[in-house]
């Protein structure tokens, strides 16, 4: 390690620079005998420790947490995917690690999960000494993936959020599942049924006057095998909808809806909390042309109300992609 002094207003300020490693292991007790976590080498590489906020940082410049062996809880071994120190205020320092579990392969019925969590600690004055204490564990994200070769997968998560500064209080979460692959097609990734669903629930202005709630689903099906004719050469290979309420579109993303062309009505358009909008509601419909491989799009119909029930906004779009 190493040590800096900096001068400022007539005091010194010092600063250390650390690097090292830990290793960690916890043993079950009579009441918890099948709890056994062991932490083989965890490396740490310029953790700066100092006496001003944030008084405990990763450097900028090279500062990482790895881990050199998986944990291994109840002898089952643990992937970590990312460790990271941030502040998150002026008093509280998190942890975040960020841990995968895989079962079998893909082949066999596969299945992994992911999570991310943090360890809050908080400083406090104790007999006019700085002492880091246990504050709280955040739970950050979760993760599900599931394949089961040619039956399809099921592939979701969820987030948490608090304090943000536009959303809040509150989660938002994703799914995405193909079902029985269509083994008729040259392309290896197409089901004959698709599933795509997304939410968000939150609060606005906690603990004060003007607190609010807000929440927003869609739901997206399509099939890459049948379709219904419409009006020829046009067919519906899909259809959907969704409801939001206090939100508002305020934007989209260019690039994501590109990227969802076809597949998703719903990628890259931006909702924000809005307590002017009582209600949303929104229906698509899937669009191929017949006898045709090369296009696939969607239309979209939406409506919002105020709170007096009132036509507040109306909006039609959609987006198609051509497959060369």
């Amino acid at each position: 390690f190493s040590v800096n002094i900096k001068l400022r207003e007539n005091q010194f300020i010092p600063q250390e620079l650390r690097c090292g490693s830990m290793a960690i292991a916890i043993q079950g007790n009579e009441e918890n005998k099948n709890t056994n976590l062991e932490i083989g080498n965890i490396e740490f590489h310029k953790i700066i420790v100092e006496t001003e906020a944030p008084h405990i940082s990763l450097a900028e410049n090279g500062g990482s947490i790895s881990f050199l062996s998986g944990p291994v809880l109840n002898n089952a071994l643990l992937n970590i995917d990312h460790a990271t120190l941030t502040r998150t205020d002026n008093s509280r320092v998190m942890f975040t690690i960020g841990m995968e579990a895989g079962v079998m392969s893909a082949e066999d019925g596969g299945a992994k999960t992911a999570g991310e969590f943090g360890i809050v600690g908080k400083l406090n004055n104790v007999n006019n000494r700085l002492k880091w204490e246990f504050d709280e564990i955040k739970l950050i994200s979760l993760e599900v993936h599931m394949d089961f070769a040619d039956a399809g997968y099921i592939h979701g998560g969820i987030t948490f959020f608090s304090d943000d500064p536009i959303y809040g209080n509150g989660f938002t979460g994703a799914l995405n599942g193909g079902f029985i692959r269509n083994v008729e097609s040259e392309n290896d990734d197409t089901y004959k049924l698709n599933v795509i669903a997304s939410a968000r629930f939150g609060t606005m202005n906690k603990h004060q006057e003007d607190e609010y709630k807000y929440w927003s689903f869609d739901v997206y099906i399509s099939s890459d095998a049948f379709s219904v004719p419409i009006y020829p050469p046009i067919e519906a290979n899909g259809f959907g909808g969704g409801a939001y309420h206090h939100m508002r579109m305020t934007g989209y993303d260019l690039e994501a809806m590109a990227q969802g062309a076809g597949d998703n009505p719903y990628s890259g358009l931006i909702y924000e909390p809005d307590p002017t909008i009582a209600l949303g509601i929104k229906v698509s419909l899937g669009i191929v042309l017949q006898d045709v491989d090369a296009f696939q799009g969607n239309v979209t119909l939406e409506l919002a109300f105020t709170e007096k029930l009132s036509l507040a906004e109306i909006y039609m779009y959609g987006n198609g992609e051509l497959i060369t």
